[in-house]
């Protein structure tokens, strides 16, 4: 009798993580792409607070847009790879404006640990996609890779 070979991973099947990590990602990016597009206003000031260049409602919704875009596409496995390098870039200046740029100008009592946890969530993220565009979305996918 042949012996059965155990499944790598710890017996995960790697086309259920894939797709449970894509669903995990895309309702990051839904939510997040939705709450710039339902509030512009708000999201062109904090744009502006942190000193992002050509801070408007416009760049806010065009932040929320590629957002939502590269989140549906991440969620179903539709250009993934495509979506998750466009997600890296706008992670990376996501964390450089946004959370490190003001975090070096912060005193410690200003909320300077926070904003250093923010740039380490957006480097795990940014990770993620470059996760994401190395292993593809996965057999339960519409890319199907």
């Amino acid at each position: 009798m042949p012996k059965k070979r155990a499944k790598k991973g710890g017996g995960l099947d790697k086309k259920w993580v894939l797709l449970l990590g894509r669903v995990l990602i895309a309702v990051l990016f839904l939510a997040t792409g939705w709450q710039k597009l339902s509030g512009l206003a708000a999201a062109a000031e904090t744009l502006k607070k942190t000193n992002v260049p050509l801070a408007s409602e416009w760049l806010a919704g065009v932040l929320g847009v590629i957002a939502v875009v590269a989140g549906l596409a991440i969620l179903v496995g539709w250009y993934t790879r495509a979506s998750a390098i466009v997600m890296a870039v706008y992670f990376a200046l996501v964390t450089w404006f946004v959370h490190l740029a003001p975090a070096w100008k912060m005193t410690a009592g200003d909320g300077r640990s926070a904003e250093i946890m923010n740039v380490l969530l957006g480097l795990a993220l940014l990770g993620s996609m470059l996760l994401l565009t190395v292993t593809g979305p996965g057999r339960i996918s519409r890319d199907k890779r």
